[in-house]
């Protein structure tokens, strides 16, 4: 059986196989970067939750430590100390106020 000469492979097509895994690669590589970026923000919330969770409780604890009603500095000392005691994207977790609702949001 002969080859015609549409089924033949034209010289100037040569190298397009090349062309299409570089592009693959690229958008391969880029799609992997960002299923790593989204898994990192997944485990970092994670760890901040984790923080925010043992800061409640031991304020929660020192409030119901048959102290007067009203006192909620030693409480929230004691929050602070439990969340600095954590860490979160290998940085130290610090308390603070939200200035921006935006941020809150974000979250």
């Amino acid at each position: 059986m002969r080859i015609s000469e549409n089924q033949r492979p034209n010289k100037a097509n040569k190298g397009q196989i090349l062309v299409l895994v570089a592009l693959s690669l690229v958008v391969f590589i880029g799609f992997a970067a960002l299923a790593i970026d989204v898994a990192y923000f997944y485990h970092t919330r994670h760890q901040l939750q984790g923080a925010a969770d043992a800061a409640a409780l031991a304020g929660a604890a020192e409030l119901d430590a048959n102290k007067p009603p009203n006192d909620q500095g030693d409480a929230r000392s004691e929050a602070e100390t439990f969340a600095a005691k954590n860490k979160a994207a290998g940085l130290d977790v610090r308390t603070g106020k939200i200035r921006n609702l935006f941020l809150l949001i974000m979250i």
